[in-house]
């Protein structure tokens, strides 16, 4: 995602000439026996959370999360509360992970100051605009409704240059 206070890599090109590759491939079938085999152990399960991003093709993103909640709620007799920490997505995609099973939403934004936005997460700017970042939020609250979205974001991060704020307070008011 190439955030600047979570990613290793400040770039998919620095990482690569670091020799840092990650493949993202879809292990749902052994997932879900490893969480049929849990729950047999310990019985139902109250909440599961998983992460996931990278800014690959949306569609193939939202496709991959989709199969998984689906499985995942009907895998047990007890469907677990469901949260995922995602990217920016419209609301086609998250009303059809909602129908699948999801509860909860939280859109990984990082930082809430549009000025700084483009500066903390290049990766993020790059694939869609501080704007389109918080249409998702809004859509999600739609969606999920308000209690069940969430926002990801790095205390203190407003403190760091461009912003200009001299004290965690003043960020705080902003």
């Amino acid at each position: 995602t190439q955030c600047k206070f979570c990613n290793l890599n400040a770039s998919i090109e620095d990482g690569r000439s670091a020799g840092l590759f990650v493949p993202v491939t879809i292990n749902l079938e052994d997932t879900v026996e490893a969480y049929k085999i849990r729950v047999a152990e310990v019985g139902p399960l109250v909440e599961g959370r998983f992460n996931m991003g990278g800014f690959m093709d949306t569609e193939q993103e939202a496709k991959i999360h989709y199969g998984f909640v689906e499985k995942i709620a009907a895998a047990a007799p007890h469907k677990p509360f469901l949260h995922l920490h995602a990217q920016a997505w419209d609301r086609k995609n998250l009303q059809r992970l909602k129908d699948a099973g999801l509860d909860c939403f939280c859109v990984q934004l990082e930082v809430m100051d549009p000025k700084m936005f483009p500066e903390i997460c290049p990766g993020k700017a790059k694939h869609m605009p501080y704007e389109g970042w918080i249409e998702s939020i809004l859509n999600a609250k739609d969606v999920y409704g308000g209690h069940n979205v969430g926002v990801k974001l790095v205390p203190g991060i407003t403190l760091f240059a461009p912003s200009g704020h001299k004290t965690w307070e003043e960020a705080l008011d902003y």
